[in-house]
């Protein structure tokens, strides 16, 4: 029989997630050195006298692991080892839970004094009274616990005398609470153990319940999936049983109607049909096969529109959608005669190249309107993907087909079909890109092939198209930005930019009305002066070589007029120039006198071409005490910075011929400038400007601000031919140059030039820098050259 008065000291194993209890038995498995040092030294005792204390390390108080008193709740177990095994460095015990006890250790923190502690007296009724709540929270949690064998145990035998401190125990084992079991542990109350267990079990009671609330709504929702599967498939099996083939005669019935589907095409969409017919409704792939059996109708296979032959009326429509394009006019109507005069129906392929704004766009929707073909628009602008023009694989989810194609299907709700001689824009194609899914120019080498395209495979569509018969007119800013084999499978027009008194027209006799009709206004509504539109268009739009902006500065106008008329504030509006300002704001380019500086050294005013037309372009040059060496500035590609160099060597070599001191190469560093550092500045026309500049720097001679000059040279001062030249010469008047400096190649390219804009400028044609360097500074002996 066990005395508690007996054992005064005994050793202690401290634990960080178990807590023993009295009356009760259980094995611990010990892993820490010292504490399987200490089992073992506590089996060399005899049977009667192996007993430890098992106390628990508390948790949340430091993350020290080492045992020492502050560490440990002062309440624990003292039990007896029944049976140990010992396996390699860890070992198992079997114990009997015997007394709870105080316990202080001693300083090396394996042994230490304990002191029996015995539960103290209560009431009889009170204990009674909450055994019995307890045991009917124990029912319930059992209830609800009843597949879990591990619960079984927990189950009150109904015996006399009932030891409810030890069933009390029996419970308090169960819980996972580490800091509830040291706590009931701790309690000397028998009455507050109990309750600390009921608000344990009504926890878990609560939650039992509502596991099984959810179970029994998991169940029922399970309950009703099944039945509507088994009455959705009933449903479908009926269908097919009493014949209701709806969906599928529908299909069939479209294929028949589809007087223009070829050969090829039918029997393919009739082998996807009777696909169709084996799958299951609920089948992901139905909706898909029905998509591509409607798009493969929908397409215009054998469909063809008359094509108009009328050059007449062809002309009559160009001309009334565009202005200031005679030539383009002409080159596009005989280009529509020779497709005429040819006995197939072949399309062609046009690519009409310009900056922003010129009218490309217009143009394609004219040349459709004048053949009496219809008009799509397909925007190639920033495509990299090849699957964009031969379509996707219909083994990938959501394939579609290319652009081409799906350019041909039913549009406007299916009321009308495009016809398979149609006229296609590839807007943009010099923007496509390329990456890792493909290149989209490669795909357009066989779309736009006539040898090729008469058998277009689109991956989507499987079967070959014939593209022969579309007329396809692509449109782009920078013809070098398009692949080499590209272009030449298209012809090129050219559109440069608009004179100003082109612009005019155009506002005139398109842009105002289209607007006025757009904001449904009247002429006695709205009214914009000549002088009003003059100024419009050199002070808030000079710039720019189409007439987008300038659209868009006429439609902010109507909105202001149109606002007025709204609120009742004026029955009509006439705007005159000194309204812009009020309703525009302050001009992006105000009216300036002209040069207040007529005459600079080391400053030369250049021509350059860009994508949205023609502008001017400043070339500065200073020298500084240095070492010979050069500087230049101005955000500069590498062709300009070849120019640079080039004039400056020309220059050197012609040291003696000009008079210049060669110390101003050697004692300074020069420094090359073209303003404006944010935008990138590039292109083969600059090496005349910069070598004048340079001559202009070092002979202290002063240039004409009046005076533009354009033109590459090499290295021996000859003057090359130069590209662009209507839009540098509309810019040159724009920024009222009166004199240009040009290359005599150049001269053959007058014809192409408005004579408005001849009139106003005094053109030089030089041949070499010498004869550019006579014109500009008369007193070197050198042949005025020709004008």
């Amino acid at each position: 029989m066990f005395d508690p008065e007996s054992v005064k000291k005994c050793s202690v194993i401290i634990s960080e997630d178990v807590v023993f209890f009295p009356f009760t038995a259980g094995i611990l498995a010990v892993k820490h050195g010292p504490s399987v040092e200490v089992i073992e030294n506590v089996m060399k005792e005899s049977q009667e006298n192996r007993y430890i204390v098992l106390c628990t390390q508390i948790q949340n108080k430091s993350q020290n692991k080492s045992v020492k008193g502050e560490n440990i709740f002062p309440i624990g177990t003292l039990c007896r080892i029944r049976q140990s095994t010992f396996v390699h460095t860890e070992c198992q015990v079997v114990l009997e839970g015997l007394q709870r006890v105080h316990v202080v250790l001693d300083q090396e923190g394996v042994t230490g004094s304990i002191t029996p502690l015995k539960t103290q007296e209560e009431p009889r009724a009170k204990i009674e009274a909450t055994f019995r709540v307890l045991k009917n929270h124990l029912e319930q949690y059992l209830k609800l616990n009843a597949q879990d064998t591990t619960q079984r145990a927990l189950i009150i035998e109904e015996k006399e005398p009932v030891n409810i401190e030890q069933i009390v125990y029996k419970i308090s084992g169960n819980i996972n609470n580490i800091e509830k079991k040291q706590k009931i542990l701790q309690s000397d109350s028998l009455i507050n153990r109990m309750k600390l267990l009921i608000e344990w079990l009504s926890f878990e009671v609560t939650i039992g319940k509502f596991k099984e609330t959810l179970s029994i709504k998991a169940a029922q929702k399970m309950r009703t999936d099944y039945q509507e599967y088994v009455r959705r498939t009933k449903e479908e099996i009926l269908k097919r049983e009493s014949g209701d083939q709806d969906l599928y005669q529908n299909i069939e019935k479209k294929i028949q109607k589809a007087k223009h589907l070829t050969q090829e095409a039918k029997r393919q969409a009739e082998e996807e049909l009777k696909k169709l017919r084996l799958l299951p409704q609920s089948s992901p792939e139905v909706s898909s096969i029905q998509s591509y059996i409607e798009f493969l109708v929908d397409l215009p296979w054998k469909k063809v529109r008359p094509l108009n032959k009328d050059l007449q009326q062809a002309e009559t429509v160009l001309k009334e959608s565009h202005s200031g394009m005679d030539k383009i006019n002409e080159r596009i109507l005989e280009f529509l005669a020779v497709h005429r005069r040819r006995k197939t129906d072949q399309g062609g392929v046009l690519c009409l190249v310009g900056p922003p704004g010129v009218g490309k766009t217009s143009i394609a929707k004219a040349i459709a309107k004048a053949l009496n073909l219809d008009f799509t628009s397909i925007a190639l602008g920033g495509c990299g993907d090849e699957a964009e023009i031969r379509g996707h694989r219909r083994t990938y989810i959501g394939a579609a087909p290319g652009r081409i194609l799906k350019a041909l299907q039913f549009r406007n709700g299916g009321k009308h079909r495009p016809g398979s001689n149609s006229v296609v824009l590839l807007d943009e194609i010099d923007k496509l890109g390329a990456d890792r899914r493909g290149d989209p120019y490669a795909a357009l080498l066989e779309v736009l092939d006539p040898e090729q395209n008469s058998e277009f495979r689109d991956h989507y569509l499987e079967i070959p198209y014939d593209l022969r018969k579309i007329f396809f007119i692509a449109t782009a800013n920078k013809q070098h930005d398009i692949p080499a084999p590209l272009r030449d499978r298209m012809e090129l027009i050219h559109l440069s930019g608009y004179t100003t008194q082109e612009k005019i027209q155009i506002a005139q006799n398109h842009l105002i009305p289209g607007i006025m009709r757009e904001h449904c206004l009247t002429t006695e509504q709205f009214t914009l002066t000549s002088p009003a539109l003059y100024d419009l268009l050199t002070q808030y739009t000079p710039k720019e070589a189409g007439v987008r902006g300038l659209k868009e500065r006429i439609g902010a106008l109507a909105r202001k007029v149109v606002l007025k008329l709204e609120m009742n504030i004026a029955q009509s509006e006439t705007i005159h120039c000194q309204q812009l300002s009020q309703y525009l704001g302050t001009p992006i380019h105000p009216a300036r006198p002209h040069h207040t500086k007529p005459e600079r050294i080391g400053v030369m005013t250049g021509l350059a071409w860009t994508e949205a037309g023609g502008d001017t372009m400043h070339i500065e040059a200073v020298h500084v005490i240095g070492k010979g060496k050069t500087f230049f500035t101005g955000k500069l590609g590498d062709t300009m910075k070849e120019s640079v160099q080039v004039a400056l060597n020309c220059l050197k070599e012609n040291i003696a011929h000009y008079h210049l001191d060669p110390k101003i190469f050697t004692e300074n560093d020069i420094h090359v400038h073209f303003p404006e550092n944010a935008i990138p500045k590039d292109g083969p026309s600059a090496g005349v400007g910069i070598f004048l500049t340079l001559l202009s720097l070092c002979s202290k001679k002063p240039i004409p601000s009046t005076t533009a000059v354009t033109g590459e040279i090499t290295t021996k001062g000859e003057i090359l031919r130069i590209g662009g030249l209507k839009e540098k010469l509309i810019a040159a008047v724009n920024h009222d140059i009166d004199t240009v400096l040009l290359p005599e190649h150049n001269r053959q390219d007058l014809d192409d030039i408005p004579t408005e804009i001849i009139q106003k400028l005094h053109l030089v044609f030089v041949t070499d820098i010498h004869e550019a360097v006579h014109y500009l500074f008369p007193n070197d002996k050198e042949p005025t050259p020709e004008v």
